[in-house]
């Protein structure tokens, strides 16, 4: 499980991340959770076994905008748990990614 959140100036290093995991990793299924904005980037990386879609928060930095990713965190925690080894978050700042790697149940969880 990659999280990838971001526009293109943001998802750009996670390509190499991306490489890295493959080739230390030969035989896993990388998930990468994106944007729909650079949801085609990801499909056409050979590194990428699937992508999922996070929709972009529409509150951002609101007292609204956290009862938004509560309630994104509350629909997308049955979908996640259990399902993920590592749980991998490649964008800094964002509580959202960390607490949805917590989530997943991943035993092992890594990035900002």
């Amino acid at each position: 499980m990659v999280m990838a959140y971001g526009h293109i100036a943001d998802v750009l290093p996670s390509f190499a991340a991306l490489r890295a995991l493959r080739q230390t990793y030969p035989n896993a299924r990388i998930v990468v959770f994106a944007v729909e904005y650079v949801r085609e980037m990801f499909e056409r990386c050979a590194d990428v076994d699937e992508v999922l879609i996070i929709k972009d928060f529409k509150y951002k930095g609101t007292r609204r905008g956290k009862l938004e990713q509560l309630a994104r965190l509350i629909r997308l925690a049955p979908q996640v748990y259990g399902r993920y080894d590592m749980a991998l978050v490649l964008h800094a700042h964002t509580r959202f990614l960390t607490r949805l790697a917590w989530l997943s149940g991943a035993r092992i969880r890594a990035g900002f």
